[in-house]
């Protein structure tokens, strides 16, 4: 545990960083999903930008063999919101670069307020 933790340390400090995959999304990860889904669909405006943790099965078979098992992708879950206030929720393969999927959710608001001004 102790020797894992400086190894963590040690590949902050050096900019080699190897993400936990239960570790919240880093900003630059962040950035990433926005910019692939900024390429398949302009005009969106991102309400959250979250972490889509592995599945326990794939997560005990990393757990239990990590030399001899892949290490499970970096997935971020985004929620948009498009024209018309329609909101889409997509899941965002950070590893592949690519849109796992992207859907528009009917009859679902927003979670954005609008601000009241006070004058």
């Amino acid at each position: 545990m102790v020797l894992e933790r400086v190894q963590q340390m040690a590949a902050h400090l050096t900019g080699q960083v190897t993400h936990h995959p239960f570790d919240p999304l880093s900003a630059k990860e962040i950035e990433r999903a926005v910019a692939i889904v900024n390429q398949e669909y302009e005009g969106v405006f991102f309400n959250a930008v979250t972490l889509s943790e592995p599945r326990k099965a794939e997560m005990l078979a990393w757990l239990t063999s990590p030399a001899a098992v892949s290490r499970p992708h970096r997935v971020a879950d985004v929620v948009a919101i498009g024209r018309g206030s329609k909101v889409y929720d997509g899941l965002v393969d950070l590893d592949q670069g690519i849109i796992l999927s992207w859907e528009c959710t009917d009859g679902v608001q927003p979670l954005v307020r609008q601000q009241r001004r006070c004058d």
